[in-house]
């Protein structure tokens, strides 16, 4: 099974393989000439290699183009066990966080009636407040271009059944993320920031996010196999795929998604042509009309940028470069389904891949047909040259270590991003590596690809660096030089080197024990001194017990059964006490020992109370003494 750390992790570290293909330009060829005649047995080569290299169930790929869909195509299957095919027309997949786009919809439709100010404060239109850091406004327009300040939550996000007496609304309302950054200062992706544009929606419209969608969205383009409802109305349910971690393993349940404007949407590949031609068509598809032709200007033209020239973001879109044309778009994940929705805007053509499986290797599949989809069709014009001029001094001065904005920080899951950060290192040509990518200099504090798939970018705040990011995650999120005191490279080694001082503490206990009664030694300590002798090793132990109890809680977790509010703050106060605790115990211990003490004697306490010092910094960091349940 596929774990939420494994699909979370992804994304923190901006492996953002789901968003449109990011390239400055490519090497000139000659552009195929976009017909059904040659597009359908291209992608039927390049799906069923695909599907079975990578272990994937099925597929649907959708293809419009001037206003009608070119291609409508179902690969593999929604059942396995079943044999039964994906049907493009019926078979239902879910498209993740490409909901968000239905939500920012959604909100522009208010917008166009003058119900919903995209610059006025959230709380405008909320029944709760949500004030931004420093107290300073959220706007509409912050939720739409992922620029709140909200910090990366996951608890109850995703899970197989919906949790007792929670709704999407009080979801909303109990598990508010702290705000990490200023509004409007810092790209941050956020499933509960599109969330409470959804529930917006529902505040001025009077209807629930899932009525409005239904009657406003999808009733006019005649999306009949479209829902935000969880689970499936009982008509829909029979054509739900499956869906799987590997095509070749056990299927698993329908994924219930608590932050339903972000993620909740369930699908057919057709009602998702007709999604794409409306847009592509400036809100109108026939006679039915979702948006008025200003408003979609105003949506999709409205970008925001995170460094230039990199990608950028409009209302709900992230608006990119490929091969020298733009497209805006969106990708989205559950924990089994994975698509891509991209629109080539000034090319009127618009392609959507989704996948029911995980896969072994998703981001093959994806550059096997995005990459391939838009080399064949819209081929892009020579590489811009290499630059030297100031390159090793550019390189040099971004080399270091960074964790990406979409993070939390406030509980134990800060964990996760800072054991996870990112190196960036520097060569002798200037070029910089990163996730194992080599990117060439080709201007000031810019870089590219080999292959000019892809660029990354810094921005120098007073002589140091600030900020820096790629074509594929600027619409989202940045990297931020991580300090000393919070490095993995600091972190790591010497968390590992005090869990072992604590480790062979306790079991030396036990041990030193035996061979004493063994050899009859009778133990020297008397008093006070023995008293936190026993304790140093009682809370060396119990520390371990603690980390194993929380390994077991994770690991849960992951599997998407949650633990209590209650365990979770009684394991971090178990930490504290315990790694306080040897602290307390070896002060204890040298201030009461007889005189005059081993040399032996002094350095092991010595190294046990620096130890417990160490943990102390490094769990603390981690995040694991803020002593919440809100994660």
């Amino acid at each position: 099974m596929i774990s939420l750390l494994k699909n979370w992790i992804w994304a923190l570290t901006g492996m953002m393989l789901l968003l449109p293909v990011s390239a400055s330009a490519q090497q000139q060829v000659s552009a195929k000439r976009l017909t059904a005649s040659d597009l359908e047995p291209w992608l039927d080569g390049v799906l069923s290699s695909s599907l079975k290299a990578q272990d994937i169930a099925g597929a649907i790929v959708v293809v419009v183009k001037d206003g009608q869909i070119l291609l409508s195509k179902g690969y593999g299957y929604a059942d396995v066990a079943k044999q039964t095919p994906v049907d493009s027309d019926r078979t239902l997949f879910r498209p993740g966080s490409i909901s968000k786009l239905f939500t920012a919809t959604a909100v522009m439709q208010l917008v166009e009636q003058g119900k919903i100010d995209l610059d006025a404060d959230i709380n405008t239109y909320l029944d709760f407040r949500v004030e931004g850091r420093g107290g300073k406004k959220i706007t509409v327009r912050h939720l739409l271009t992922h620029r709140a300040g909200f910090e990366e939550g996951q608890k109850q996000i995703m899970g197989y059944k919906r949790p007792s007496g929670l709704t999407s609304t009080s979801y909303l309302k109990r598990w508010v993320p702290m705000r990490i950054y200023d509004p409007g200062t810092t790209p941050s992706y956020s499933n509960y920031g599109m969330s409470l544009a959804g529930y917006i929606v529902e505040r001025v419209s009077g209807l629930s996010f899932e009525t409005y969608t239904a009657r406003k969205i999808f009733a006019p383009l005649g999306m009949t196999h479209s829902t935000f409802e969880q689970p499936l109305p009982p008509q829909l349910q029979p054509m739900m795929s499956k869906g799987y971690n590997l095509g070749s393993e056990m299927p698993q349940p329908f994924e219930i998604i608590m932050t339903v404007g972000a993620g909740a949407l369930t699908s057919s590949g057709n009602d998702m042509a007709r999604f794409m031609l409306a847009q592509l068509n400036k809100g109108q598809l026939g006679s039915a009309r979702i948006l008025q032709s200003a408003t979609a200007k105003l949506m999709h033209n409205s970008v925001t940028d995170t460094i230039k020239p990199l990608n950028r973001i409009a209302l709900g879109f992230f608006d990119s470069t490929v091969n020298g044309r733009r497209v805006i778009g969106h990708g989205g994940d559950t924990l089994y389904f994975h698509s891509n929705l991209s629109l080539f805007v000034e090319d009127n053509v618009g392609i959507y891949l989704s996948l029911n499986s995980s896969g072994k290797d998703l981001s093959a599949v994806h550059r096997a047909v995005f990459d391939g989809f838009a080399d064949r069709y819209f081929p892009g014009g020579p590489l811009a040259p290499v630059v030297s001029s100031n390159a090793v001094k550019d390189a040099i001065a971004i080399a270091g270590e960074y964790r990406p904005s979409r993070r939390s920080a406030s509980n134990f899951l800060a964990a996760m991003s800072t054991l996870s950060s990112i190196n960036v290192t520097a060569g002798d040509d200037g070029s910089v590596t990163m996730f194992g990518e080599k990117y060439l200099h080709i201007g000031p504090l810019l870089w590219r690809t080999v292959d000019g798939k892809d660029r990354l970018a810094a921005v120098m705040s007073g002589g140091q660096v600030k900020w820096i990011t790629t074509d594929a995650t600027a619409p989202i999120q940045i990297l931020e030089p991580v300090s000393a005191f919070q490095s993995s490279a600091m972190l790591i080694p010497f968390g590992l080197g005090a869990l072992a001082i604590v480790v062979l503490t306790a079991i030396s206990w036990p041990f030193s024990a035996a061979v004493r009664r063994y050899h009859g030694i009778p133990m020297t300590l008397q008093g006070r001194a023995l008293g936190s002798y026993r304790l140093s090793r009682f809370f060396a132990a119990a520390l371990i017990g603690v980390m194993i109890l929380w390994a077991i809680v994770v690991s849960n977790m992951l599997n998407l059964d949650f633990p209590s509010d209650g365990l979770i703050i009684a394991l971090q106060i178990g930490l504290f006490i315990c790694v306080a605790g040897i602290a307390l115990s070896e002060i204890w211990s040298i201030q009461a020992a007889p005189k005059p003490r081993s040399k032996r004697s002094i350095l092991f306490a010595s190294l046990l109370l620096a130890a417990s010092a160490i943990l102390l910094w490094v769990f603390g960091v981690l995040g694991f003494f803020n002593f919440t349940s809100n994660y």
